[in-house]
């Protein structure tokens, strides 16, 4: 019978039968160092895809946030604009000797300059009324939500705008 030999444990050279120091299994220092650099590349293409996406996700949490808080702001408004606000209004204008016409009314309660959105700490918003006709029976509201950035506020890209009828 004859025997083959393999390289397996007690032939003294590795698997297929091969033997010298030229022909040892391994990497040379090139190889790895070419395997270190496409990984290196690698490993920092994702890191910028994920500064990137942390990057997005904040820009649409913020608008999220925006959009939530100006429906809050708008259904206050709403809510206050009745009859019986602004019966009172026009009372307290009286008292004070000023005129009393139901469409400046708005222009009253308007918030010109930024003011804290209750229940978003971070927000900030203004409102504008524009009478979109001469009787005042329909008004145009928008209304601007800012958010703290980079130690400022951020000019808001949505502006949502509402239109109020008069309640009587």
């Amino acid at each position: 019978m004859r025997r083959i030999d393999a390289g397996h444990a007690g032939s003294g050279g590795p698997p297929g039968g091969a033997r010298g120091l030229g022909s040892r299994a391994g990497f040379s220092l090139v190889e790895v160092l070419v395997a270190l650099s496409i990984v290196t590349v690698g490993v920092t293409a994702v890191l910028a895809l994920f500064a990137r996406g942390v990057d997005v996700h904040k820009q649409a949490v913020d608008q999220t946030n925006v959009a939530l808080a100006a429906q809050s702001i708008a259904a206050e408004i709403e809510a206050g604009y009745t009859v019986a606000a602004i019966d009172a209004w026009k009372r307290k204008r009286v008292r004070a000797g000023k005129k009393a016409h139901a469409s400046d009314y708005l222009k009253d309660i308007g918030v010109k300059r930024p003011v804290e959105v209750p229940g978003f700490p971070n927000y900030r918003y203004s409102v504008r009324f524009t009478p979109l006709d001469e009787a005042g029976f329909a008004v145009l509201a928008e209304i601007k939500v800012y958010w703290r950035k980079g130690g400022g506020l951020a000019v808001p890209e949505l502006v949502p705008k509402v239109i109020l009828k008069r309640p009587y």
